[in-house]
């Protein structure tokens, strides 16, 4: 009988060993299960925390590239602008009727300026390269700059002549509308009757 007992409490306590073993596997699995879990819930967080990045890199690259393409439009607007002006600004040139020794009484001729730092164009007249260079010769000895726009292309040259200090209109070979248009830009407009530099030197007070 005690032998019986003997072996059924060894048997009992094998059984409880193995029982033990296998709860500290169990054990050991959960905690792993655990750490794996704990781990992958990392994982997704990153995930969703990069989507989210993603997302604004995407969004910050489409409105840079979409502000790009509004200023490119832009600019090419203003370039389609100037062109269409310019090509106006032609059309009128070619439509001015040119004629010689003009009448303009308005406008002042014997006038004394003062020409020193000044911006002067001279529109229209007759005047040969070899009196133009005279001319520009004679400006840089008395310091002043001047630069001579031909009677047919007063309009294509707006913008240059809207930043002159003073226009010398050569009435030997011009028209009205250029008279007209210059005046409409509230210049100081100053009359010659021939392409000569005399003329010019009158006018200036040195």
């Amino acid at each position: 009988m005690l032998e019986k007992f003997k072996i059924g409490f060894e048997i009992f306590n094998a059984n409880f060993s193995k029982m033990s073993e296998q709860e500290k596997e169990v054990e050991e699995l959960m905690a792993e299960l655990e750490k794996l879990e704990g781990e992958n819930l990392f994982f997704i967080l990153e995930h969703d925390k990069l989507e989210i990045e993603n997302k604004k890199l995407k969004q910050n690259l489409k409105n840079q590239g979409d502000n790009k393409l509004e200023k490119l439009i832009l600019k090419q607007q203003k370039e389609i602008e100037k062109l269409k002006n310019k090509i106006e600004n032609m059309e009128q040139d070619e439509k001015m009727e040119v004629t010689e020794n003009i009448n303009i009484k308005e406008l002042p001729e014997e006038q004394t300026l003062n020409f020193k730092d000044k911006n002067i164009k001279v529109v229209g007249g007759k005047w040969s390269l070899q009196s133009m260079k005279k001319a520009q010769k004679y400006a840089e000895e008395t310091e002043f700059d001047i630069e001579f726009i031909n009677a047919t292309e007063v309009f294509r040259n707006s913008d240059k002549l809207k930043n002159s200090d003073i226009i010398i209109f050569d009435t030997s070979y011009n028209s009205h509308s250029a008279y007209y248009k210059l005046k409409s830009y509230g210049l100081k407009i100053y009359r010659i009757s021939t392409s000569n530099l005399e003329k010019i030197k009158k006018l200036n007070y040195t």
